[in-house]
């Protein structure tokens, strides 16, 4: 069997990873074996971060033009803090990457409501995305 690209993987995380009980509560992660698999990955091979994958509306099986890199689509997705900064330490640079209609990383994770650890993650490698 083929081993999934981390595009597949990420997107899989916002299927499985993810439930919120009500607003303003934290994202509870159940254990899955996808987040394991996007580290072990990213740890085996660190320039999967820096894919771009032009995509549509559903990012995997779309046609389209949006150019995302796998932290967009991370921040997309809802994925935890331990993917995000996988993805950080592989590629730094991938903070102020801008998709084709020049969305970052970080509009996408407000966007998703992403969690103040995941919004303060991406911060922290580029502060002036707060003023793009």
């Amino acid at each position: 069997m083929a081993e999934l690209n981390i595009f597949h993987l990420i997107n899989q995380l916002s299927e499985t990873s993810f439930v919120r009980e009500e607003v303003g509560q934290k994202r509870k992660r159940r254990e899955d074996a996808t987040v394991a698999a996007i580290l072990n990955l990213l740890q085996k091979n660190p320039d999967a971060a820096k894919q771009k994958y032009v995509c549509g509306g559903d990012f995997l099986h779309a046609p389209g033009e949006l150019d995302f890199t796998p932290l967009h689509i991370a921040c997309y997705s809802g994925a935890p803090l331990e993917v995000i900064s996988a993805l950080l330490d592989a590629w730094p640079g991938a903070a102020r990457e801008k998709s084709k209609t020049e969305t970052t990383p970080l509009h996408a994770a407000c966007e998703q409501d992403a969690p103040l650890e995941v919004v303060s993650a991406l911060l922290n490698v580029w502060p002036d995305a707060a003023k793009e």
